[in-house]
């Protein structure tokens, strides 16, 4: 057979123009400006030097105290004894151990536990689906 047989067979595009089958909508309701005027809206102009002075009351603390401030909150976090914690937890259980049993076992919040599992050297596992919290393994 030719390479052109079957072309009268065979549609390679096709374009159909559905232009006559559209209706214009009709125009949208509008709404009123009088109503949004007089809105429970928090929106309002306020005076250039109180909007100053406010600002200047938020940052009494020099740019050395705040330094000091987040310095002190970030050394306030204790990762080595999270980290030991987990350890004999797990220790004194069978390993692998379950994400929910170390979280009963530990008296620390499960943000502290997830940064102890990170930053120390435990292997997890995730065993069920990816949002199932209670096959999550941690050896």
């Amino acid at each position: 057979m030719a390479d052109d047989a079957f072309d009268r067979y065979v549609r390679q595009s096709m374009v159909v123009d559905f232009d006559q089958f559209i209706e214009p909508l009709p125009s949208l309701p509008r709404k009123n400006p009088e109503q949004t005027k007089h809105g429970n809206s928090m929106v309002g102009a306020i005076d250039k030097e109180v909007l100053i002075q406010a600002l200047e009351q938020e940052s009494l603390l020099s740019v050395e105290e705040e330094f000091e401030r987040a310095i002190s909150t970030a050394h306030a976090e204790d990762v080595s004894s999270w980290i030991e914690a987990i350890a004999q937890c797990i220790a004194s259980n069978f390993s692998p151990m379950c994400l929910i049993d170390l979280q009963a076992g530990l008296p620390l919040p499960i943000v502290e536990i997830w940064l102890g599992l990170l930053l120390g050297d435990f292997k997890l596992e995730q065993r069920g689906s990816f949002y199932d919290s209670k096959e999550i393994w941690v050896s």
